[in-house]
């Protein structure tokens, strides 16, 4: 299936447009609203729930570790201060599709 196909699916149920998101999304409870406003506010800045590596902290070698998706709105928006070129770039590609 190709990019502007996966895109431009609609929902079985409800006919909307579906979000494109990772294998590593795991939904919250339907009836969880808080966590799906967290859900929002991430995908709106172009965390679709990607591998994202930073670096591990005092360690001299250089290497990363996988960023842990955030599971409140308080920690969203202090994820995406902190990764912000990755969402920037992914919206930035989503664009151009």
């Amino acid at each position: 299936m190709i990019a502007t196909e996966v895109r431009d699916a609609t929902c079985p149920h409800c006919g909307k447009v579906m979000t494109y998101m990772s294998y590593n999304f795991r939904p919250p409870r339907k009836s969880d609203n808080t966590k799906w406003e967290t859900v929002r506010y991430l995908v709106a800045h172009g965390f679709i729930y990607n591998h994202i590596y930073e670096p591990i902290p005092d360690n001299p070698n250089g290497a990363t570790r996988t960023a842990i998706y955030p599971e409140t709105l308080r920690e969203a928006k202090e994820f995406v201060e902190k990764h912000k070129k990755i969402g920037e770039r992914y919206l930035e590609y989503q664009r151009q599709l």
